[in-house]
């Protein structure tokens, strides 16, 4: 029902809940077919990522959909794939692209416009001077 993600471990989250009383379950084993492969060498979302990295380019990444709009700007100090995603990460911004979701990038002025299933326009969008 619930997952929590603690980036300073587990300790501080389960002693804030140590006074309801709860008892925690252990997850079940994700069978084979559920769990991530490593993220393909050629996967489509890698290239810009790694020019951004590469050049040491400004960049905003943004992601737009129907009632949610989302920017974070600075500089793509590393693209880590993990886990079947690629990881963008920084001391106040975490990316993690699922691979396998960008099938392609549509070039705009100065931007990237990533492309899922059938070339149809995911929201995500790459902004920099890198792309003009």
């Amino acid at each position: 029902m619930l997952s929590v993600v603690g980036m300073g471990g587990a300790e501080p989250f389960e002693a804030a809940l140590a006074d309801l009383g709860q008892s925690t379950i252990p997850a079940p084993e994700k069978p084979e077919s559920e769990k991530r492969a490593d993220l393909a060498e050629d996967d489509a979302a890698l290239a810009p990522f790694q020019t951004l990295q590469d050049r040491g380019a400004e960049v905003v990444i943004a992601m737009s959909r129907a009632g949610f709009d989302q920017q974070w700007r600075g500089v793509i100090e590393a693209v880590k794939p993990a886990m079947g995603f690629l990881n963008v990460m920084t001391a106040d911004f975490h990316l993690h692209l699922a691979g396998g979701t960008v099938s392609g990038w549509r070039d705009g002025q100065g931007e990237k416009i990533a492309l899922g299933e059938g070339g149809t326009p995911t929201g995500l969008r790459l902004i920099s001077q890198a792309f003009a």
